[in-house]
Parts: structure tokens; C-alpha cells; sequence
């Protein structure tokens, strides 16, 4: 096992900003979506469907990501249903006498520790998400600057919103 801090995503990483300005490593951009696999019972498949598209949209979930977002939600899915066990039954019950623990207890601690290992990876905890600065992808038009590609552009020229706002003079009218 290695020591120190867990690599952020790339992703993550961008919707973070840079405030130290240091050179960043290039990262492999897989391609493709993630689709729901067909195994996952009807709990999973409705997690899944739940986060698939914000995380698709925040650029945090492609096709080689697919099987840890199936993992969290197999694992919601294992602790929704131990604990509906222990709604219904109670976390303890009584064998020859003595009181023991439900085997759902156990079962529901173990999905809850998988979650939320699987959930900071794709930065759905609170503490993971107050690192990330995500904004929405927004479709681009052809030849319309994008908001960060304005800014920049107005950042590099300090005239460039007084020249945005002059009319250009026809000769001639």
C-alpha cells in the first residue's frame, strides 16, 4: 500500500482551478459513456441512473469508470436492503438467552465504508465536493465564445471591452 495522499482525479483537478499554477501531467481521456450494467438489481440500476448523468456532466464518469460507479451502487444497494432488515427487525435479537447483534448491522457498516470510498473518488461527499468548483458543461455554439474563453480574452487585452462596445463607422452613409 502506498503512503500519502490518494491522486485526485484529472477531472476533478480541473474543476478544482489551479491556484498554484503548476505544469499538470497530461491524463488519458477515455471516450465513451457509461452504461448501467444489466446485473445490478432494481436498487442499484435506480442509483445508477440517479448519478450517472451529473456525473457524466461534470466529466467525472466515462466507460472505463463503469464498474466502481456498479460497485457503489451494488453497495447502496446492500445497505438499503440491510437496513430495511433492521427497520423491520430491530438491530439486536435473542439466541439461547443472550442478546447479539443482526448480521444486517455488520452487513450495513461494510456497504456504508464501500460507499463512501467509492463516493470520494468520484467527489459525492461533502468534504470531496467543497474541493471541487463544478460547473455545469454548457453546449457550445460555432463562433460564440465560451464564458472562460471571454474572460481570457479580456484578461489578455485590457481595451477589449471598450472596442466590444464601439460601433464601427461606414464611410460613406
Amino acid at each position: 500500500m502506498m503512503s500519502g495522499r490518494r491522486p485526485k482525479p484529472q477531472a476533478i483537478k480541473d474543476l478544482a482551478g489551479n491556484p498554484g499554477k503548476r505544469a499538470r501531467r497530461a491524463e488519458i481521456k477515455p471516450s465513451g459513456a457509461a452504461a448501467c450494467p444489466q446485473w445490478l438489481d432494481g436498487v442499484a440500476k435506480t442509483e445508477w441512473k440517479r448519478l450517472s448523468a451529473s456525473l457524466e456532466r461534470l466529466g467525472l464518469l466515462s466507460v472505463i469508470d463503469q464498474a466502481s460507479l456498479a460497485a457503489y451502487c451494488e453497495s447502496y444497494s446492500t445497505f438499503r436492503k440491510a437496513s430495511m432488515v433492521i427497520q423491520k427487525q430491530g438491530m439486536t435479537y435473542e439466541h439461547n438467552g443472550l442478546i447479539k447483534k443482526r448480521p444486517e448491522v455488520s452487513i450495513a457498516a461494510d456497504a456504508k465504508k464501500q460507499m463512501r470510498m467509492f463516493a470520494e473518488a468520484f467527489g459525492m461527499t461533502p468534504s470531496s465536493r467543497s474541493r471541487v468548483n463544478a460547473t455545469p458543461l454548457t453546449p457550445t455554439l460555432p463562433g460564440v465564445p465560451t464564458p472562460e474563453e471571454e474572460a481570457r480574452r479580456q484578461e489578455a487585452s485590457p481595451h477589449a471591452k471598450f472596442f466590444d462596445n464601439v460601433v464601427p463607422i461606414t464611410p460613406g452613409r
